[in-house]
C-alpha cells in the first residue's frame, strides 16, 4: 500500500469516527466517503472491487461499526461468490446463526480452515454432536499445516475429547478447556 492509500484510509478512519456509527445523514456522509475511498484505493492500487470491499468490511469491524462492515462483506460475495474472506466474516458478525455463512466460505474454499472450527463450535452449543465432531474434525484436517492455528487445533481436540467422553454441555466444556488453560 502506498502512501497516498495509507493516508486516505487513517483520513477515513478520522472522519468515520467522528461521525459515529453511521445513522441518518452521518451514514449518507460516510457514503459518500466510503464512495470516494473505493476510487481511490481502485485508481492507486489497482484492487478489485471485491478486495477493496473486504478492506473496507474489515476497517468497519475494527472500528466496531458491525453494519457497515456486513454491507461491504455482503457486496464483495455478491460480486463474487468466491471470496471466501468475506463469507468468513460475514459469519463472525453473525454468531448466533453463522451456518449458512460459514458453510458458503467452505463451499467457496474447502482448504480454508477457520469456518471449521466455528461451526464446530456452533453445533456443539446447539448440542448436535454428531456435526460438531465432523467440522471439529474437518477443522484438525484443514489446519493442520498451518503454524497459525496450532492454539485452535488445541481447543478443537479438547472439544472432540469431552464430547468423545459423553460430554454434551458446550459451557461445561468451556470451562474444562478454561481451566487446563488452553484459552
Amino acid at each position: 500500500m502506498n502512501r497516498i492509500t495509507l493516508a486516505l484510509i487513517v483520513l477515513f478512519l478520522g472522519v468515520q469516527t467522528l461521525f459515529g456509527q453511521g445513522t441518518g445523514a452521518a451514514s449518507a456522509d460516510l457514503d459518500r466517503i466510503d464512495q470516494f475511498l473505493i476510487k481511490k484505493i481502485k485508481a492507486e492500487s489497482g484492487k478489485s472491487d471485491v478486495q477493496v470491499y473486504q478492506e473496507l468490511g474489515l476497517t468497519y469491524l475494527q472500528q466496531e461499526n458491525f453494519d457497515r462492515s456486513f454491507m461491504y462483506f455482503n457486496k464483495a460475495v455478491t460480486l463474487d461468490p468466491k471470496a471466501y474472506w468475506a463469507w468468513y466474516y460475514m459469519g463472525l458478525l453473525n454468531l448466533r446463526n453463522p451456518e449458512d455463512y460459514f458453510k458458503k466460505a467452505i463451499q467457496a474454499n474447502p482448504r480454508f480452515a477457520p469456518p471449521y472450527y466455528w461451526l464446530g463450535r456452533y453445533y456443539c452449543k446447539k448440542r448436535n454432536i454428531k456435526e460438531s465432531r465432523k467440522f471439529f474434525e474437518d477443522y484438525i484436517r484443514a489446519a493442520k499445516n498451518d503454524s497459525n492455528e496450532a492454539s485452535r487445533i488445541n481447543i478443537a481436540t479438547q472439544f472432540i475429547d469431552a464430547m468423545k467422553s459423553g460430554e454434551t454441555d458446550y459451557d461445561r466444556i468451556l470451562r474444562k478447556i478454561d481451566q487446563a488453560g488452553n484459552f
